[in-house]
C-alpha cells in the first residue's frame, strides 16, 4: 500500500471514528444521567423490591455509561490522531499507538455484544474494521518513513 493510499484511509476512517466516538461521548452522558434518574426512582419506589431492582439498574447504567464514555474518548483521539497524521506522516506514532487501543477496545466490544441483537454485534463489527483499518494505515506509513 501506498503512502497516498494510507493518507486517504487514514483521513476518511478517522473521520467516521471521530462521529462515531461523539456519539458514543453523548450516549455514555445519557446513560449516566439515566442511572442518576434511577436512583432518584429508588429513593420514591413504594416497596423494597422495586426499589432494589432501581438500584441495581442505576448501577448498571452508571458502570455502561462510564465504560462507553472511556471508550469513546479513546476512540474520539483516535481519530483524531489518524486525521492529524493523514495530513502530517511525521505525527504517525500516536494515531499508530490509538488505532493498537481501538483494535483492543473494538475487540472487546465485539466480544461483549456476541448474543445481543444483531445491530450491537454489526456495529461492533464495524468498529472493529475501522479500528484495523487505521491500524494498517498507519503502521505502512510507519515502515515506509522509517
Amino acid at each position: 500500500m501506498s503512502i497516498e493510499t494510507s493518507n486517504k484511509i487514514l483521513k476518511v476512517t478517522g473521520i467516521i471514528t471521530l462521529i462515531f466516538g461523539i456519539l458514543g461521548v453523548i450516549a455514555g452522558i445519557v446513560l449516566i444521567i439515566g442511572a442518576r434518574a434511577l436512583g432518584a426512582v429508588a429513593d420514591v419506589a413504594p416497596g423494597e423490591e422495586e426499589a432494589a431492582a432501581a438500584v441495581g439498574m442505576g448501577a448498571t447504567s452508571l458502570i455502561v455509561g462510564i465504560i462507553l464514555l472511556i471508550s469513546s474518548i479513546v476512540e474520539i483521539l483516535e481519530g483524531w490522531f489518524s486525521v492529524r497524521a493523514s495530513k502530517d506522516n511525521a505525527k504517525i506514532m500516536p494515531a499508530w499507538i490509538f488505532a493498537i487501543l481501538g483494535v483492543i477496545g473494538s475487540i472487546v466490544t465485539l466480544i461483549s455484544s456476541i448474543g445481543d441483537d444483531t445491530k450491537g454485534v454489526a456495529g461492533a463489527i464495524v468498529g472493529v474494521a475501522l479500528s484495523i483499518l487505521i491500524f494498517i494505515a498507519a503502521n505502512t506509513i510507519k515502515k515506509l518513513n522509517g
